[in-house]
């Protein structure tokens, strides 16, 4: 009986854990990636998502999910759901996602790539977005070939799945959904060109679809055609428009230009690479729609009579991207400076997927920008020690390499080789609002005059700064710099001038900058130019440009200032029992000029000390004790102290001879009220004593022209034990003698 109801209670548990295992990855969070593959190892898994949303803590130039990682939650966990594997979905590489803005489809469509392989050839299968759980929405039922690649899109309230098939003479596919995706049924099929004469020796391959601007059809559908023939050397992209259903208007199909001439050994017309024997596999559209990323696949020689045409090779497929001439009906593409290094070696190790990402690289799962990080599928990223294969992560720069890429390997295990294992990825995106423009780069650095202003850091943790450094007064130069957006764009432009306490000095919308207009403003000290580019509606990188204004030699300052002391009051220590302890003195002093100033300081300059008896001082000499700066403020801020920094201010080592208070702001004195408090020495408890401090405070005045006028003021005290007020204090006999006199400098 016990065993009966233990089942009872096991049933329910083992359902509770299955279900959260499938929603631990799911549903997809923006940024995050589907990536397909062949059985690896023996989980037979050939789907996985990866949390690639937040990248700010990854590590770059490395392997990024290592199982040791702690914690857990940083790394991008590779995670499947039960029913993902070969024997559920069968060999499977073209990946896509819907548009439903939370917990979104995943489909996903049959391949023979993976050594030939035609498990469910023809098959299109759809992963609920919450619950991970399969579901087969389409077959084809194909007799010779497999598919090859597909796009999901939506026009109207209908959704529509596009499919490159390679059955028979090859063609596009189209199914739609009658009932909210659950229901798929066959809408029409496009048969595209072929040069290859009677025997169709072409066959559509990656498929991209963009949206139109204007009247017209909405959409564009591009695909790559590939050659059926030795050495595969057919890498031409063709289009071809949907109407307002989605259907083919085959009239429309048009050769599209792809200008490589910036590529040493290609041609204009097609994309050759790699002896002929990388193919297109992959393609997808920047948000403006004026970009589109390629990715390419090694395929091995093989018997293309036969249905083992395709088959998986590595090591000879790129990565790259092309900018359209607008307007967007254009056909001409011309290559960018773009580099998207794929894996080690010579960097072509694409395995054939590639994917935009909206979400910011290196940053959190909040950080969006339009297309500013790309995701690609690579054959070995390392190789031998540690096997790094998986997928692939990179900003859209043409200062890109392997090292400062991210690394995810598609199975946590780096002991094992999964080359010519590797299918597809597609990444979740955030709907932004883009206009056809996009961020791209800064064009060098800024110039000044015309000359390029010298650069300082340069790597990941220490961005690119550009110093300059001008005498005060003599601020001048046209400052520029460029910013190419991607897209046919112009970047718009912001700047502001910080000084060194945060207050904005300068502000403008346009560049060249003429520094000459602002060298009023630019006192001595340290400030920062911060230029900030706009490409649409997306922010881009920043420039910074800190700026040393450097004065010179003070001259005399002429301004009339009287110094008054307001208050004084004193706290005497005869405490002998303490060593540690001291006296304290405070003094208020009323500052009057009309002159503004930008800058004050005040100073211990002399500090002595004479007893009518050797017995009538402790035997102390520690610098707290010897008219150390306690605090000090200025129309009540607080001036920053210097000396011996490190110490608490009255602790034994404190030694701090003078406060400062500067500002960008005029200090206005009319009058000012400056408070000080010194530490003093200790006394004898003998009443017979009396101990004088002579004590000179230098005060320093910076007006606007950068010229100073300093004054000194001295005085006389008594530290006496005679008249107690508390058990341990005592106060001085008779006022303090003041007296005030200018330094001539």
């Amino acid at each position: 009986m016990k065993n009966i109801i233990y089942k009872i209670f096991l049933l329910p548990a083992l359902v509770l854990f299955a279900t959260n295992m499938v929603k631990a990855q799911l549903p997809l969070a923006y940024g995050d990636a589907v990536a397909t593959h062949s059985p690896i190892q023996n989980s037979g898994v050939v789907l996985r998502t990866v949390k690639t949303s937040n990248t700010s803590t990854a590590t770059t130039g490395a392997n990024w999910n290592t199982p040791a990682m702690t914690p857990a939650g940083t790394k991008p966990s590779n995670w499947s759901a039960p029913g993902w594997t070969v024997q559920k979905l069968g060999s499977i590489f073209g990946v896509t996602i819907d548009d439903k803005t939370s917990a979104p489809n995943i489909y996903v469509s049959s391949t023979q790539i993976y050594g030939g392989s035609v498990l469910n050839q023809s098959k299109i299968f759809r992963i609920d977005g919450t619950s991970g759980i399969p579901t087969q929405i389409f077959d084809f039922l194909n007799k010779d070939r497999s598919l090859g690649n597909l796009k999901y899109l939506r026009i109207g309230t209908v959704e529509n799945i596009y499919v490159s098939n390679w059955d028979g003479a090859g063609s596009i596919n189209r199914i739609k959904s009658i009932n909210n995706g659950v229901t798929w049924t066959a809408a029409n099929t496009f048969v595209a060109k072929d040069s290859g004469g009677p025997l169709k020796n072409t066959m559509p391959y990656g498929i991209a679809i963009r949206k139109l601007s204007g009247t017209g059809n909405p959409y564009r559908l591009y695909y790559s055609r590939i050659s059926l023939l030795q050495p595969y050397s057919a890498n031409d992209i063709w289009s071809v428009e949907l109407d307002v259903n989605g259907d083919f208007d085959t009239a429309t199909e048009q050769m599209e230009t792809l200008n490589i001439s910036l590529m040493a050994g290609t041609s204009t017309a097609s994309f050759p690479y790699n002896n002929g024997i990388a193919v297109i596999s992959d393609m997808a559209f920047s948000e403006s729609k004026n970009s589109l990323l390629i990715g390419q696949q090694t395929w091995q020689n093989s018997n293309p009579a036969t249905s083992q045409f395709a088959v998986m090779g590595a090591h000879n497929s790129k990565v790259v991207e092309f900018d359209n001439q607008l307007p967007l009906g254009s056909h001409l593409w011309n290559v960018n400076t773009n580099l998207y290094p794929a894996g080690n070696g010579v960097n072509k190790n694409c395995a054939g997927g590639v994917s935009y990402s909206n979400n910011i690289m290196m940053k959190d799962e909040l950080s969006f920008a339009c297309d500013t990080t790309i995701w690609l599928s690579t054959d070995a990223m390392s190789a031998p020690n540690p096997l790094v294969y998986g997928i692939q992560g990179m900003r859209r720069s043409p200062t890109n390499t392997l090292w400062n890429s991210i690394w995810i390997d598609a199975d946590d295990n780096t002991t094992t080789w999964d080359k010519t294992r590797l299918g597809d990825v597609e990444v979740y995106k955030k709907p932004l609002n883009c206009s056809p423009c996009s961020c791209g780069s800064w064009q060098g650095g800024p110039t000044l005059g015309g000359t390029a202003i010298p650069a300082t850091g340069g790597t990941a943790a220490v961005p690119l700064t550009y110093p300059l450094q001008f005498i005060q007064g003599n601020v001048s130069g046209l400052l520029n710099a460029v910013y190419n957006c991607n897209g046919n764009c112009g970047a718009s432009y912001s700047w502001q001038i910080l000084a060194a306490s945060g207050v904005t000095v300068a502000t403008g919308t346009s560049l060249p900058l003429d520094l000459k207009q602002y060298n009023s403003k630019l006192n001595c000290g340290a400030y920062i130019l911060v230029i900030k580019a706009k490409c649409g509606d997306s922010e881009c990188e920043n420039l910074t440009i800190p700026i040393t204004i450097i004065c010179e030699p003070p001259s005399c300052c002429r301004a009339e200032i009287t110094i008054k002391q307001t208050a004084a009051s004193f706290n005497v220590v005869t405490n002998l029992a303490n060593p540690n302890a001291y006296s304290t003195g405070s003094g208020t002093f009323s500052i009057s000029t009309t002159t503004p100033m930008t800058e004050v300081r005040v100073s211990v300059e002399e500090f002595r000390l004479i007893a009518s008896s050797p017995n009538c001082l402790n035997c102390n000499n520690r610098p707290v004790t010897w008219g150390n700066i306690l605090s000090a403020s200025l129309n009540a801020q607080p001036m920053n102290l210097s000396g011996y920094i490190g110490p608490v201010t009255g602790s034994i080592a404190a030694d701090y001879r003078e406060a400062v208070l500067n500002s960008t702001v005029p200090i206005s004195l009319n009058p000012g009220i400056l408070n000080i408090k010194l530490s003093l020495p200790t006394v004898t408890e003998l009443s017979c004593c009396e101990v004088k401090v002579y004590l000179c405070l230098k005060f320093t005045f910076k007006d606007i022209n950068c010229r100073e006028c300093v004054q000194m003021v001295c005085g006389e005290f008594a530290l006496n034990p005679r008249k107690l007020t508390s058990p341990g204090t005592a106060t001085p006999i008779g006022p303090a003698h003041i007296k005030t006199f200018k330094v001539e400098h």
